[in-house]
């Protein structure tokens, strides 16, 4: 049923999404959402509101992944927004999507279209790109924000974004702490805060937050990595030689081994942060 179901939403996507194309990208080349909802016409609208918007939304994304390989810029651009408006409750799309617009668009104008490098960070013209491009994922992930505050995965991914994408390292502190502070938030936000702030000097302050940090993790969740986090701190206290009397009191903790409760996976975020450590 779900297979017959998808092959009757795609052949009915089909003549509709060639009206749309010939109409809105011979218009502009850059894609807005109004243009498409003026495109699809009243019978689409009435078929997203009878209660197929998961289903058409999961189609979209999925078709649309073709436009990503391509490196349709404006193709792609649209099936993020198109997905986000047919179910916006949706979290994959509002991660990816924001992903995409932060971390790929970006090297297709510049490398693609403008023939610049990419990786020339001191080009005024790949700075605009890259700041460009960021603002468009800030915005889906702000609405997240807006939507759910206590989420921290919005947080954490416009940390990453402003570390690696935009190499704004006092922002990218600054959230990772606002990702930290979040209930279920992940164990990687609060190390990599305190390591940007090592890399900004700060380092007594990389030391206090860390410290907190360490004291507030469970003892009983092998991926809270007590162990690696109280070694670090007696490095920070090597580095600001601090006396005795002002370290951190106590005993290593023993590493963790991994059971059936906690079986061993890939660390959260070890791809994506910048750092060769476990998260």
């Amino acid at each position: 049923v779900p297979l017959l179901v998808l092959m009757l939403v795609g052949a009915l996507l089909k003549p509709l999404s060639t009206q749309v194309w010939e109409k809105v990208r011979a218009a502009q080349p850059e894609l807005s959402l109004l243009d498409l909802k003026d495109g699809l016409g009243q019978g689409m609208l009435l078929g997203v509101f009878g209660g197929f918007r998961s289903l058409i939304a999961d189609f979209v994304w999925i078709s649309g992944n073709g436009d990503w390989e391509k490196r349709d810029r404006a193709k792609t651009e649209t099936m993020i927004h198109l997905a986000l408006t047919l179910d916006p409750t949706n979290s994959f799309f509002w991660r990816n999507g924001a992903r995409i617009l932060a971390y790929d668009i970006p090297v297709w104008r510049l490398r693609d279209e403008m023939k610049l490098n990419p990786d020339d960070r001191e080009n005024p013209m790949v700075k605009q790109v890259r700041l460009e491009q960021c603002a468009r994922a800030f915005e889906l992930l702000d609405k997240t924000i807006t939507r759910e505050p206590n989420n921290p995965w919005p947080y954490t991914e416009k940390a990453q974004i402003y570390n690696l994408v935009l190499k704004d390292t006092e922002n990218a502190a600054i959230w990772f702490g606002k990702a930290s502070a979040l209930p279920r938030a992940p164990y990687f936000a609060g190390r990599i805060r305190a390591e940007l702030l090592v890399k900004m000097g700060k380092v007594r302050e990389a030391y206090d937050c860390l410290l907190h940090f360490y004291n507030d993790l469970p003892t009983n969740d092998p991926y809270a990595a007590r162990d690696f986090v109280y070694d670090r701190l007696r490095e920070l206290e090597d580095e600001l030689k601090l006396p005795q009397s002002e370290r951190m009191q106590g005993e290593r903790p023993a590493p963790l081994v991994f059971t059936d409760d906690h079986p061993p996976r890939a660390p959260q975020g070890s791809d994506s942060c910048g750092h060769d450590h476990a998260h």
